[in-house]
């Protein structure tokens, strides 16, 4: 065993340790909708998993050091936890074809298509959130989301280091509440729950091509899953 092999190993030890201590328990009321009958990737609707069920099975395969596949699929993995949760017992895939790839890809852009408005039929818009500070930021959230619902959130870091090992300043999570009525931030790609001062690393603006790019957030605990989508990044679970 080389040198870095083994520095790996060690360290693969240490982040999974932490990871594991420091995942809160969501204690909070977990509700769903979904209309659709069908099976997502071969897998069948069983019984609706609870919140620690989903997120334990969403991303196996992760690792701070693994494959890249599992540290850059954070836009899988939101629409896979709700799929668990509605009881389809599937996990997030490495993109096996073209199609599947080019899945991945636009949901890098347009996370929103996992998601379908039963009203429409078509896939719901985010909304834009323009904060002047951190404590607006803060507040906006807090009114806007209500107990036992359950938003998709996507924005970009400040500084990714701290939070991501990919170079991706990207991400996308789960805001919700618990069951004191407290706002969290749940990252499904790692199974982690955190507290809203999670919000300071998150760019309020972020310029790009000479465009302002801002947080945004979409109810997904009433939408219904594409399935489509979801054939695409996922397959049955292992565990």
């Amino acid at each position: 065993m080389s040198f870095f092999d083994f520095f790996r190993k060690i360290a693969n030890f240490l982040f999974s340790s932490n990871k594991e201590n420091n995942t809160n328990t969501y204690q909070g009321i977990v509700t769903y909708t979904e209309k659709i009958t069908e099976e997502i990737a071969g897998v069948k609707k069983g019984t609706p998993m609870n919140f620690e069920e989903a997120g334990k099975g969403v991303n196996p395969n992760y690792s701070h050091f693994g494959n890249i596949n599992s540290r850059t699929n954070c836009q899988c993995c939101v629409a896979v936890f709700e799929a668990r949760l509605r009881g389809y017992n599937v996990e997030t895939c490495t993109p096996k074809d073209i199609d599947s790839i080019e899945m991945k890809s636009k949901l890098e852009q347009q996370p929103n298509i996992a998601f379908i408005e039963e009203k429409t039929g078509k896939s719901p818009d985010f909304t834009i959130i323009k904060p002047k500070n951190t404590q607006e930021f803060e507040n906006i959230l807090n009114s806007t989301v209500k107990k036992s619902e359950r938003y998709m959130f996507a924005f970009e870091f400040i500084n990714n280091t701290l939070y991501n090992s990919t170079g991706k300043k990207g991400h996308v999570v789960e805001v919700l509440k618990d069951e004191n009525n407290i706002l969290k931030i749940y990252d499904p790609q790692i199974n982690k729950l955190y507290d809203i001062s999670f919000l300071s690393n998150i760019k309020i603006i972020f310029e790009k091509f000479e465009e302002k790019i801002y947080p945004k957030i979409l109810r997904v605990d009433n939408k219904n899953l594409n399935k489509k989508v979801l054939d695409k990044i996922a397959q049955s679970a292992k565990l």
